[in-house]
């Protein structure tokens, strides 16, 4: 956790342990909501800040609105991003 102007703010190892999901599966929603937001469409989750070393922090508020997205995700919500992140590796 950093404090920026008095405010909490985590790193995405942070967000995952909170959030209960891996650094990489935050990692990608973020991706996928960049994506998205370049098309005109609403971010998955919010959009994390960038400080001078690179590392992305999301707010503390932001912490639950990402919460609720991993609870409310139901099988194949995403599926048209991850097939166009793995292809079809798992079809036979």
């Amino acid at each position: 956790m950093k404090i920026i102007k008095g405010e909490k703010y985590y790193k995405k190892r942070e967000v995952a342990d909170l959030v209960g999901k891996s650094p990489q599966t935050i990692n990608l929603w973020d991706k996928w909501s960049r994506e998205r937001e370049e098309a005109g469409e609403e971010r998955l989750i919010p959009e994390p800040i960038r400080l001078d070393n690179n590392y992305r922090y999301w707010h503390e508020d932001d912490i639950e609105k990402i919460k609720e997205f991993a609870d409310n995700i139901e099988y194949g919500d995403l599926a048209k991003y991850s097939r166009r992140q793995w292809g079809d590796r798992g079809a036979e």
